[in-house]
């Protein structure tokens, strides 16, 4: 992907991420704020964010997740999802799963659709349809089983597969692909969220005269972190490049481990705060649960 393009995706994911969704953080409802949700997907919908597949819609092409990653790769989705994370990984995860199936669907089938993928369903609304990935099928008639409770701004519920019945068969395998791919991106995305407020709060903070981040034991907290969020992000960006010619093996691998370091390199941030960590007021003790 041309790099002025990629990075443009970048600044646009950013600059929504600040303006739309974190005014909206700061009066977030525990109880999870369905109709902030509905206006943060109609705006990133309008500006392309958010990918369709009707032809004429604005997020056709690219955006997470468009046709157009099946030719150019999906590092603009991944680094979408990413700079979206940074600021609310609920509503970062909610965008990626509405938008996977318009790498296989079109037009009406796309309409209310929810991917399924080991029989976990992650959906901003209780699914009627999902797109089942190890099955290659389009099911409907789901009996469908809540396994968590929805809580803040856009984390989707998810729901346990039970049951369904075959609506027709569908070659999804970039699908499956691309859910493992997002789900790795949004956990680093929130892990480099939650880095990013430690540093900052590393220099600003003092203890026995001096900034903490001239203390080694913060050093080595930050420093490992870091190193998690770096290294991880070259092995994403690697896949992105190559998707789809990637063996979903690979993908598998990657998001396996992703989880595991992900939530150390959070936790490390978290430490850093000290007992404000686990204050709502620094948002870190979220971003340790969302992951």
């Amino acid at each position: 992907m041309d790099a002025e393009l990629l990075s443009s995706f970048r600044d646009l994911a950013r600059n929504f991420a600040k303006k739309e969704i974190a005014p909206l953080l700061e009066n977030e409802q525990r109880d999870g704020d369905l109709e902030g949700l509905r206006k943060l997907l109609n705006k990133a919908y309008e500006l392309g964010i958010i990918s369709s597949p009707d032809p004429e819609a604005p997020g056709h092409s690219f955006g997470v997740w468009g046709k157009e990653t099946l030719k150019e790769g999906a590092l603009s989705s991944v680094a979408i999802l990413i700079e979206l994370a940074k600021e609310c990984a609920g509503f970062a995860t909610a965008i990626h799963t509405k938008s996977i199936p318009t790498l296989v669907l079109t037009g009406a089938e796309y309409k209310d659709m929810s991917f399924c993928a080991h029989n976990v369903i992650i959906s901003t609304h209780k699914p009627e349809q999902t797109l089942i990935a190890e099955e290659n099928i389009l099911a409907h008639n789901l009996e469908v089983e809540e396994r968590s409770p929805r809580t803040g701004i856009a984390l989707p519920f998810i729901y346990r597969l039970n049951s369904y019945q075959t609506k027709k068969s569908v070659k999804n395998e970039p699908a499956l692909k691309a859910n493992y791919l997002g789900l790795t991106a949004v956990a680093l995305g929130n892990a480099m969220g939650a880095v990013e407020r430690a540093i900052n709060y590393s220099n600003e903070r003092y203890q026995g005269g001096k900034l903490i981040k001239n203390h080694s034991a913060i050093k080595i907290l930050l420093g490992r972190a870091i190193a998690i969020n770096e290294t991880l992000n070259n092995a994403l960006e690697s896949l992105s490049r190559r998707f789809p010619n990637i063996r979903t093996e690979e993908v598998l691998s990657l998001w396996n481990i992703a989880r595991d370091l992900c939530l150390e390199a959070t936790s490390n941030a978290m430490q850093v705060l000290g007992g404000y960590g686990y204050m709502e007021d620094y948002r870190i003790e979220k971003r340790l649960r969302d992951m």
